[in-house]
């Protein structure tokens, strides 16, 4: 595999001073390989474009489809884009990026699209796709460097509060959002909310040790039907049927979430992969639990249970906070890891330079040396219809659509 020396320089520095990179670089470099028909001609790989999902960057700008922007998960992804490139420049290359939350590629895109680059991988590493960062990360227009601010209030936050001071309740809060039906409950899709309803229903019979709510009981909706993997004990059956007893009527900021020493990561609940919550678990000076479920992010690869966080399910949750309350060595190792994930892969130069990796690895596969003149001769740019276009160097800001081969010649 050919990489610049850019990109080289960077896995050795990333590996000799960041937790867990190699690891995480090893990841990037089998799922890359693993992409079907790399280097087809390029006129072809032009033809696949696609108005919704397909990426273009060359000469600094990035180019999508009209469509594209009109999902805020591909919007913050080239927010996340702009602001990398300004951190370290990122090479021309043509890509299809899929934001939904299970990492599935559609079987015509996967076979006939671009590379694909996804979010989140809902049954773990086996299934298609390259991973980047999610695009919560760079929902601000300023994206990462909007992240590191909000890192920064967190640090200030858990750093004036010591651990003494801590409710010792696992905390977590947000929604559960059933897909029941009129033609029955989608039980594929329902795991994360059942995972939900489970650390609800602990909440409730351990309040002590576990402090999981709905932020309002509108938001707390189990499905009606209970699914045939995903049986209801009694007082998971009666929280299901009151949804006041685990419901609060307010939601609860970041910043207080380090009021707590435990904090809890569960299953999303549009389809029981990742969570946005766990993105700024890492900053809060906690122990972050995380609920056992066999979805991967990006930096997956780099964590270890019992070092970063800990694993935990319903039968281990209250066990888990009981031991590790009356543990100072288990603590202290505990929040010190959790605090390098944030440190070593959620700053702004972090997840710049794992951005600039991926792109540097999908380029060197599927393109050669000589992309932006191919991109000049091909003559395929009226195939990409009207482009929507963002100068990555500049305060982010779209540019109004216009046919590809105008926006592609002129700046």
């Amino acid at each position: 595999m050919r990489r610049s020396l850019t990109a080289a320089a960077l896995a050795a520095a990333a590996a000799a001073t960041r937790l867990g990179w190699p690891a995480m670089l090893d990841e990037l470099d089998r799922s890359v390989a693993a992409l079907p028909t790399p280097r087809a001609p390029f006129a072809d790989m032009l033809a696949r474009w696609d108005n919704a999902t397909s990426v273009l960057i060359v000469g600094g700008r990035a180019y999508v489809g009209e469509r594209f922007p009109d999902e805020y998960k591909r919007l913050h992804h080239l927010s996340l884009l702009a602001s990398a490139h300004k951190l370290r420049p990122l090479p021309d290359v043509l890509y299809d990026f899929h934001p939904g939350s299970s990492g599935a590629v559609p079987p015509e895109r996967l076979a006939g699209g671009l590379p694909p680059l996804v979010i989140a991988k809902r049954s773990g590493y086996a299934m298609p796709g390259v991973l980047v960062p999610n695009s919560y990360l760079a929902e601000s227009k300023r994206g990462v460097v909007g992240w590191n601010e909000t890192r920064a209030e967190l640090h200030e936050r858990a750093a004036e509060l010591p651990w003494r001071d801590r409710s010792r309740a696992v905390f977590w809060r947000g929604m559960i959002r059933g897909h029941d039906r009129d033609d029955g409950p989608l039980c594929a899709l329902d795991g994360g909310n059942y995972a939900r309803l489970q650390a609800a229903a602990l909440s409730y019979a351990h309040p002590e040790h576990v402090d999981v709510k709905c932020t309002h009981a509108r938001h707390c909706r189990p499905g009606a039907t209970v699914c045939p993997d995903q049986p209801r004990d009694a007082t998971e059956a009666l929280v299901a049927a009151n949804v006041s007893l685990v419901s609060v009527d307010r939601s609860t900021p970041r910043r207080d979430y380090a009021n707590y020493r435990f904090v809890l990561n569960l299953p999303g609940s549009t389809g029981g992969s990742y969570s946005r919550n766990l993105n700024h678990l890492w900053a809060l000076g906690g122990v972050v639990m995380n609920w056992r479920a066999p979805f991967v992010e990006w930096y997956f690869p780099a964590l270890e249970p019992g070092a970063t966080h800990e694993e935990v399910d319903k039968r281990t949750l209250v066990d888990a906070v009981r031991a590790i309350e009356g543990d100072e060595k288990r603590i202290a190792k505990l929040v010190a890891g959790a605090r390098r994930v944030d440190d070593d892969f959620f700053c702004s130069a972090c997840l710049a330079d794992y951005v600039g990796a991926v792109l540097d690895r999908v380029r060197a596969r599927f393109y050669d040396d000589a992309f932006a003149s191919r991109l000049r001769r091909s003559g395929g740019c009226a195939a990409l219809g009207r482009l929507v276009e963002v100068d990555l160097a500049a305060s982010f800001k779209l540019r109004d659509a216009r046919p590809a081969c105008r926006a592609l010649a002129e700046p």
